[in-house]
């Protein structure tokens, strides 16, 4: 990649990786159209760090979220919140990451009609919740199963078109929790699914460390990391505006177009 496109590429990936259209969709589609080959699990690796530090130093801000007490209660336990925010998170957890690493190797390389089907499938997931009834429900009223149902959403992650945390802002809603909380649990969610990818990176080019070049050389990945960042930090904070405002709707034309764009480009 040259210059441009390694900073479009950054931009991009961190952009993605935290709205709800799948960032593996996005990176696959721009290294089709700049002609480079899509297997680099250094660049993959540094692209994870980068969006993994964004979304840390991002959470540190989204207390204030976390621990609002719901509208119009008094006298809640922020602390007794928080503890069932994590426990649900907890539950959420396991299924996420043993179901991500099943679909990731089931669906290592899928063809380009199926990204475009994923994409429009993901549209139908971010028009559906504008259409249901906005429940209320906290982490206090949500059970375990409804925790292991946003975790298996959240594996869906792997499925290249489909954004994870687009199914789990669908079954929120669809278990009556507010928007804004379902928000939350799914950037919580992102971030085992993104030490998980990280360690699968690192495992990869340790089993081809004879075979792995600095392809986009050291300035490159540095740009890569250094962009990949501001836009997975910039993304973070578009999403919790977006959700407190209007909604993700525009998203899933969003999604519909490049499924579109994308089966064009194949058919040409």
């Amino acid at each position: 990649m040259n210059w441009l496109q390694t900073i479009i590429f950054g931009i991009i990936s961190g952009i993605s990786e935290f709205l709800p259209i799948s960032a593996h969709a996005h990176r696959k589609i721009l290294l089709w159209l700049f002609g480079v080959d899509g297997i680099d699990p250094l660049r993959d690796l540094i692209v994870h760090i980068a969006v993994a530090a964004a979304l840390i130093l991002a959470m540190k801000s989204m207390s204030e979220i976390i621990f609002r007490p719901p509208n119009g209660s008094r006298g809640y336990n922020r602390m007794a919140r928080g503890n069932r925010d994590a426990r649900l998170i907890r539950t959420a957890t396991s299924p996420m990451l043993l179901v991500f690493l099943v679909l990731s190797y089931i669906t290592r390389s899928i063809p380009v009609p199926l990204m475009s089907l994923f994409l429009l499938i993901n549209g139908v997931i971010l028009y559906l919740p504008d259409r249901m009834l906005h429940g209320n429900k906290d982490a206090r009223y949500m059970t375990r199963a409804e925790g292991i149902m946003l975790g298996l959403a959240g594996a869906a992650t792997a499925l290249t078109g489909i954004s994870g945390l687009a199914l789990i802002l669908f079954v929120a809603a669809a278990r009556g929790a507010h928007r804004t909380h379902g928000l939350n649990w799914g950037l919580q969610l992102c971030l085992p699914i993104l030490i998980l990818q990280i360690l699968i990176d690192i495992f990869t080019i340790f089993i081809n460390l004879s075979s792995i070049t600095l392809s986009a050389g050291f300035l490159g990945y540095l740009f890569i990391a250094l962009f990949a960042f501001v836009g997975a930090y910039l993304a973070v904070k578009l999403v919790r505006i977006l959700s407190a405002r209007t909604g993700f709707l525009a998203f899933s034309y969003y999604s519909w177009g490049l499924a579109l764009f994308t089966f064009i480009l194949y058919l040409i």
